[in-house]
């Protein structure tokens, strides 16, 4: 009987295996770092503070709901404008799922968003003439 590879399952664990390939290789590693394009909240003010006017939207169950609140906290105090905007009842990445697309919350969401670039980008909606 042959010994088994680290993360290997009995049953093979083919998956198991690339999957912790691929959180070593590609996220682990980076954040472990602190590379700042795997995450803003890495980056040092002097980066920080030649960002846009910046809107954060974040789902009240998204797992990243503390990290929001302090890079929001945090480019605030750098004197970037913008919002944060908690949506209480939904979940990380909440605009990536079409089928989501059909609640109320998110449907309010993707407005106030789209409202928020109008703002920002000086664009006014078109008038008929």
């Amino acid at each position: 009987m042959r010994e088994r590879a680290p993360g290997e399952s009995s049953g093979g664990g083919t998956t198991t295996r690339v999957l912790i390939s691929f959180r070593t290789l590609c996220l682990f590693d980076s954040w472990v770092h602190g590379d700042p394009i795997q995450s803003p909240v890495f980056a040092p003010d002097e980066v920080l503070q030649r960002l846009p006017p910046t809107s954060i939207q974040v789902g009240g169950y998204d797992p990243l709901l503390d990290d929001s609140v302090d890079f929001n906290t945090r480019i605030r105090r750098l004197g970037i404008p913008g919002e944060l905007r908690i949506y209480r009842s939904l979940p990380h990445t909440f605009v990536s799922f079409p089928h989501w697309h059909l609640m109320p919350e998110v449907q309010e969401a993707m407005r106030q968003a789209e409202q928020w670039l109008e703002q920002w980008l000086w664009l006014q909606p078109a008038r008929d003439e």
